[in-house]
């Protein structure tokens, strides 16, 4: 039976059979109608990867994509012509979406003029996504052309959506055109979705248009618009502001505490005005029984420059009875490497597992930028790892999941050497593979050691393993590796598949594809030859 799956039982596939029941290899053999040999031109990938907008399944699409994003102007006049080829064709609106979707994921304007096509088709969800374009990539000179459709877009979230874009586009235009708006009812229903925007306004003049038409707006809505006159520093303006903190309704406070954390985030390094709330945020911070308004709290003082006055205010959240409070005050905190929250941080590491995964999230941002405070938890867990040195792995596993969040080479070592001798099952995977999935979590460097273990590994299945653990991450370096060592003629053809498979999905196609092209034919397996021929279709045909 197992013969008949793999095509073929031949002494150069002695772990054929356990590699063709690997989970992660047993689904590329399934039955597939295109197995003839790969005849596709690969010298020049991006008009495939622009037919695969059209056709492409799900994971192919979003591959396709990401490779035409990441090509930015070179690949835009190919979906510009293909966009004016069939933008008229209310049919192809899944295609003009995918193209679309393309330019919003650019890091640069390179796809602009294409939001520019768009933008007055008559299908919404089209001119949406091209709106969301200009918001993301949009200039100042778009002002004007979004500017229509406040008024002509269909629903209230499709509006909104444009006056988003209007405010990304041009900031100080928007604000101008906002205070137009205040005494608008026509235009409240829109207040609530650029409210939190109102802060940010720097001009006394327009800080006063926004405090005068507040007095008849919603009473949340009137706080956001209050804000800007505090920051401006206009007599009597914090006033609705210190009513607001001391409101019996919840979500008055909250809107309060919000608008202040706004403002002092607007205000930046000088937040002398929002400071003045501090008082009354404090006694919040130390009674209030909203924990949702302490979070909200601990938020606002997170965001006044950093200073020994603000951080024992910040200080006083890693006592609150909440843990999601405690958390906020601790990353915070820990952002500006306060001793206590340190402190604290590291003596979780010698907690039990809910402590110690709390500590990982709290820590894990910080380890790139501070490096002692990354050596002093490593070196917790190393000697707890020691002190438990001959027990069952299972016992030592979220020490060692912790650790490999670690970057660095140190605790990658650890566990690439536990794994080496692990038997048995963790979490309903074999415990090699499971400690090489933890080792690749530490980064770069995990991924040379990774690199050296596969090049001195035996067994195919543990190959297996270290090949899906390199790939995780898509660097030169993991790529080069699956090319050097995942597709050696002399490792067996389903090892090969496999590899094979996850630099297609490492990509980019144009670096993959014309070395991927040749491997099927070389291949004595029939089935393994069958199915990368069959993944080669898929993702280049």
């Amino acid at each position: 039976m197992c013969c008949a799956l793999l095509g073929s039982c031949s002494e150069e596939e002695p772990a054929g059979n356990a590699l063709a029941l690997d989970d992660r290899i047993a689904p590329l053999l399934a039955p597939c109608a295109q197995t003839r040999p790969f005849t596709a031109d690969t010298s020049h990938m991006l008009p495939r990867l622009v037919a695969k907008l059209e056709s492409g399944q799900r994971d192919v699409l979003h591959r396709a994509k990401e490779e035409l994003a990441a090509l930015e102007g070179e690949a835009v006049p190919a979906l510009a012509a293909l966009l004016d080829r069939h933008l008229t064709e209310s049919y192809m609106a899944g295609l003009n979406q995918n193209i679309l979707e393309v330019a919003v994921m650019m890091e640069t304007d390179a796809g602009r003029e294409l939001f520019l096509k768009a933008l007055d088709h008559p299908q919404e969800i089209l001119r949406t996504t091209a709106v969301r374009g200009l918001a993301r990539h949009g200039r100042p000179d778009d002002f004007d052309l979004l500017l229509p459709w406040i008024d002509l877009a269909p629903r209230l979230e499709t509006a909104a959506e444009v006056a988003l874009a209007l405010h990304a586009v041009d900031p100080d235009r928007f604000f101008q055109l906002l205070a137009t708006w205040l005494p608008l009812s026509k235009r409240a229903p829109l207040l609530r979705f650029v409210a939190p925007f109102a802060p940010a306004v720097s001009s006394p003049e327009l800080a006063r248009e926004f405090l005068d038409a507040s007095e008849d707006l919603d009473p949340i809505l009137a706080l956001w618009f209050a804000a800007p006159a505090v920051g401006c520093g206009l007599e009597g303006s914090g006033k609705r502001l210190q009513a607001a903190l001391a409101a019996p309704q919840d979500e008055l406070r909250l809107a309060a505490v919000r608008a202040l954390g706004a403002l002092a985030e607007a205000e930046g390094q000088a937040p002398q005005h929002a400071r003045t709330f501090a008082p009354q945020l404090l006694k919040m911070l130390q009674g209030d029984p909203s924990t949702n308004l302490r979070q909200a709290v601990v938020g606002a003082l997170g965001s006044l420059p950093e200073d020994e006055a603000v951080n024992d205010w910040l200080a006083l959240g890693l006592s609150d009875g909440a843990l999601e409070v405690r958390k906020l005050a601790h990353a915070l905190l820990l952002e500006r490497r306060h001793p206590r929250a340190r402190a604290e941080a590291l003596a979780m590491f010698s907690g039990g597992r809910g402590e110690l995964e709390l500590a990982a999230e709290l820590t894990r941002p910080f380890f790139q930028t501070d490096a002692e405070f990354a050596g002093q938890a490593r070196a917790i867990l190393l000697e707890r790892l020691g002190e438990l040195a001959g027990r069952p792995l299972e016992e030592r596993a979220i020490l060692l999941q912790v650790l490999g969040q670690f970057p660095g080479p140190v605790g990658t070592r650890v566990i690439l050497e536990e794994a080496r001798d692990a038997s048995g099952t963790i979490r309903d995977l074999s415990a090699h593979r499971w400690c090489v999935l933890q080792a690749s979590n530490g980064g770069r460097s995990a991924q040379a050691l990774l690199a050296e273990r596969l090049a001195k590994e035996d067994d195919a299945l543990r190959r297996v393993d270290l090949i899906w653990a390199l790939s995780f991450q898509r660097t030169d370096q993991a790529r080069e590796v699956l090319l050097s060592e995942g597709l050696r003629p002399d490792r067996p053809d389903l090892e090969r598949l496999f590899a094979a498979e996850c630099l297609i999905r490492q990509g980019p196609s144009a670096a993959v594809a014309p070395l991927l092209k040749r491997i099927p034919e070389s291949m004595p397996n029939p089935a393994a030859r069958r199915a990368l021929r069959c993944l080669l279709w898929k993702w280049y045909g």
